[in-house]
């Protein structure tokens, strides 16, 4: 009994100081594990929590040295949801753990107010099994999970307290409600003791029974049952009433409310089984679960487990009596055996609806639960969505922000980084609050790491920058001896200072992947290729029972898994086929993958085609063009002979009289928007970060054209001047076509003008799109104005193209081509529209959509296929099916 002595003192004050550096404030509460006061640690000027531990573990050198390992062990848990532990300090004897400071009150107090809405309680509930998850795959086990330990903020952050620190309780007070008894340490056996706190307590926790991952399962089972009904799902008079209905009873599932979804219910009987074997193993498949991923919905509820029989009540009887005994008399803390890891969860697949509107770039948040991509609708520019997997719902995030970029996230899941064209973003995805950090012209692609670094890629190289604001530096630098032209998409390792990354290059030996580091010099990062490949890579370690971590990455549209070593950063073994039918646009990869074994992709349309159409309808064929990959933006030559597609990411010149077709870039960026010249010599095109133009028999490579930014060019003035917007500032801008340009507004443009612009072939007529009635309307204006605009579209309508002769203006009033004729002979005079063709027109988020020919025939573009975003969860599961690691 002496080593188990526990002082219930309150050894410090406020005003106190603490080793040194720790000024008291005051207590904040005192439990089985000690006192707990708030402190103000002033060399890294930020509140602390200082717990004091029992002076029993002054007595016990070797109880002491086991608890520096393990809270080393605790220290390295690095995850939002977990309360994270700062350091162990002495002070004259007494020994405190230093540990985060979390405000708010805790989800038993919470609970006190009545039951929790069902999908408040699932949010919770998805962040603590977030915590669990991260924990376990440390090797870490709870083993004291209650509301009592979870707190949560005002600001809705959920946070984890006192993680594995029961391995070396000792008993508290004596007093105290039954439920919620001091966190108790009893029935000491050969392997270990048991140790929680009784109305969360597993049997075999209270079976004095070596306790694995399977134990916090139960008891977040407990808490998650707790939330939905108020009441506890074991309770008694005392300690031994309790123990004795967590061995034999059920809670009372009836308590249950009838909006509890079936797969809910099932899976919280499933947490609490009594038998640990027929427990779910593993806590994501229980977050998974009550996101409804493994509900059949033709399948029946399962019956509630059998109860116990009159000998195991017996039994349960004189373990309870036993465990009480041992409350009082408390002994020794001891480590249980590390539990085996439990096999890898079998892959589970599903897909999720989106619009043809939905982009390429799609990114998965690091806790897998949350999906951001970008979609359109038929008159704008890509926004990004956000996909909740716990509630099922999307939401438009920064809905005035302009997104055409590759997508990545906070390491918490907080924030989205982005570019809109020239700066570098980051969007709260919760209040949907948008921040500036630097410059972002020529974003290729992002990481941020713990340290809240972020690299991105660019023209120049890998940059870095603080995800606070500040100028990038650069981390690597292109060597155009060896023809790169950009690197691109880097992915920070776990380390948070090596990253992979894309060196985009004309030679193929040198484009692919490479390893960089912050700690190198730009000009001296490892040369060394370490795949050759296209198009971006992501890197995966997946729960600790999937193994190894590994390489993610695309050859052709096969979606390729191959084990990488991130300390050796070599790869190993051969790879594994995750996925079929992957989308791609440029270096893009279309896929993502979370820590947690998710993963997503974008099944692209596996086949477009182009489609010629009569005014009747009829269709008509001039040329054979055969099925493509991913066509867009049709842009007919001005001799009517040629016709220029983006195809996956690519310009080609396709001859309608039967000639092979010329690819005109090779550079791996996601290029678009093809505008002939008017001597149809060149064509100009988006490319990243600004416009280029290249001869149209591919007879010279592209230049640079215009200012850096984002344009979309859409016209050419009588002066030999482009018309574009400057998306950036939604603005109609002209400038003449040469790198150093400079933009200047077009007459009478007031803003809100982006989706397509068009001049009449006299040269004296824009028609452009504008918001300015609240929606997307066609108008025209004398060029070059200033003159007052007239509104051609009544109800709305895109993509304004005039026909060779000018006498009729088409646009898009959805998927139908509205027909207005025109009259400039006397000023302007225009007719109402005619619905000419009904939903035969696909709308891209970059114009143009389609082209009217020389002799007034339409082309549009056919796909094959409805864009799909499918998700894998538990994708090491792979392996085991096809035989491998």
């Amino acid at each position: 009994r002496d080593r188990a002595v526990e002082t219930t003192r309150m050894p410090l004050n406020a005003g106190d100081h603490f080793a040194g550096h720790f000024d008291v404030a005051g207590p904040i509460g005192a439990g089985g594990m000690g006192e707990v006061y708030r402190a103000r640690d002033t060399r890294l000027n930020r509140d602390v929590a200082l717990k004091i531990l029992p002076d029993a573990f002054a007595a016990d050198p070797d109880r002491l040295a086991r608890f520096q390992r393990e809270a080393e062990l605790l220290a390295s848990l690095n995850h939002p949801n977990i309360a994270q532990i700062h350091g162990l300090e002495e002070d004259g004897g007494t020994r405190a753990l230093v540990l985060e400071l979390v405000e708010g009150p805790t989800l038993e107090e919470r609970i006190a107010r009545g039951p929790i809405p069902l999908d408040e309680t699932l949010d919770i509930a998805a962040r603590i099994a977030d915590a669990l998850e991260a924990a376990h795959g440390a090797g870490v086990v709870h083993r004291d999970l209650k509301p009592a330990n979870v707190k949560v903020r005002d600001d809705g952050a959920v946070k984890v307290l006192d993680f594995g620190l029961a391995k070396a309780l000792e008993p508290g007070p004596a007093s105290g409600p039954p439920h919620d008894s001091p966190t108790m340490a009893t029935a000491a056996t050969q392997l270990g003791v048991i140790v929680g706190t009784a109305a969360y307590m597993s049997p075999e926790q209270a079976r004095g029974r070596p306790v694995d991952r399977r134990a916090d399962v139960w008891a977040f089972g407990a808490v998650v049952y707790e939330m939905l009904t108020g009441r506890k799902a074991f309770e008694g008079d005392d300690v031994t009433g309790i123990l004795a209905e967590v061995i034999k009873t059920e809670p009372a599932w009836a308590s249950l409310s009838a909006d509890v979804p079936r797969a809910v219910s099932g899976v919280l009987r499933r947490c609490l089984a009594k038998d640990p074997g027929e427990r779910l193993r593993d806590i994501g498949d229980v977050r998974l679960g009550l996101l409804g991923a493994f509900d059949d919905p033709d399948r029946p509820a399962a019956a509630p487990p059998p109860t116990a029989g009159p000998g195991l009540l017996r039994r349960a009887a004189e373990l309870a009596g036993a465990a009480a005994l041992a409350a009082i008399v408390a002994g020794l803390g001891v480590w249980s055996l590390p539990a085996p890891e439990p096999p890898v969860p079998d892959p589970v697949r599903f897909r999720l609806p989106v619009t043809e509107n939905a982009g390429p770039i799609l990114e998965l948040s690091p806790d897998g639960r949350y999906l951001a991509y970008m979609e359109g609708d038929e008159s704008r520019e890509p926004h990004l969505r956000v996909h909740s997997f716990a509630s099922g719902t999307t939401r438009e995030v920064a809905p005035t922000e302009v997104i055409g970029s590759p997508l990545f996230w906070s390491p918490d899941g907080r924030f989205v980084g982005f570019s809109d064209g020239t700066t570098l973003k980051r969007v709260d995805v919760a209040e949907g609050v948008v921040e500036s950090i630097g410059d972002g012209l020529g974003f290729t692609g992002g990481s941020w790491n713990e340290d809240d670094v972020i690299v991105f890629g660019s023209r120049t190289g890998i940059m870095q920058v603080s995800a606070g604001g500040g100028t990038p530096a650069p981390v690597t630098t292109v060597d155009e001896g060896r023809g790169e032209i950009a690197h691109a998409s880097p992915r920070f390792l776990p380390d948070g200072r090596h990253f992979i990354y894309l060196r985009l290059s004309q030679d193929p030996d040198v484009n692919g992947l490479y390893v960089g580091t912050l700690d190198a010099d730009p000009d001296a990062q490892d040369p060394t290729r370490l795949l050759a490949t296209p198009r971006s890579v992501a890197y995966a370690r997946p729960p600790a029972s999937a193994g190894a971590g590994h390489l993610l990455f695309m050859e052709d549209r096969r979606l390729l898994a191959q084990p990488f070593d991130d300390r050796r950063r070599q790869l190993a073994g051969s790879p594994t086929v995750v996925a079929n039918d992957v989308g791609y646009f440029g270096f893009w990869g279309s896929f993502s993958v979370s820590r947690t074994g998710t993963v997503a992709w974008r099944g692209d349309e596996t086949a477009g085609s182009v489609q010629w159409l009569e005014s009747t309808g009829d269709e008509w064929t001039p040329g054979a063009i055969p099925d493509l990959y991913a066509p867009r933006n049709p842009r007919l030559s001005p001799d009517g002979r040629r016709l220029a597609l983006a195809v996956a990411g690519d310009i080609w010149v396709f001859d309608l009289e039967g000639r092979p077709p010329i690819r005109l870039t090779f550079d791996d960026f996601t290029n678009a928007s093809p505008l002939w010249t008017p001597d149809g010599a060149r064509i100009v095109y988006e490319a990243d970060g600004g416009l280029a133009w290249v001869s149209s028999d591919g007879g010279s490579p592209p230049e640079r054209l215009g200012p850096s930014g984002h344009f979309h060019a859409h016209a050419w003035s009588p002066a030999g001047n482009l018309i574009a917007v400057d998306v950036n500032a939604s603005h109609l801008v002209e400038f003449a076509p040469r790198e150093d340009a400079e933009p200047r507004p077009v007459a009478g443009s007031r803003g809100g003008e982006g989706f397509a612009a068009a001049l009449s072939p006299d040269g004296e007529w824009l028609a452009y799109t504008s918001n300015a009635t609240g929606q997307e309307e066609v108008w025209v204006r004398a060029y070059p104005g200033p003159a007052p605009p007239a509104r051609l579209s009544p109800n709305g309508g895109i993509e304004p193209v005039w026909a060779r002769d000018g006498r009729t203006l088409y646009y898009l009033e959805g998927r139908a081509l509205m027909a207005v004729t025109v009259d400039t002979s006397a000023g302007f005079e225009f007719g109402a529209p005619v619905r000419l063709l009904e939903d035969g027109f696909r709308i891209y988020q970059q114009p143009p959509s389609y082209d009217v020919s020389v002799d007034g025939r339409f082309v549009t573009l056919r796909s094959e296929a409805v864009p799909t975003i499918s998700v894998l969860l538990n994708w090491p599961g792979l392996f085991r099916e096809a035989g491998g690691d």
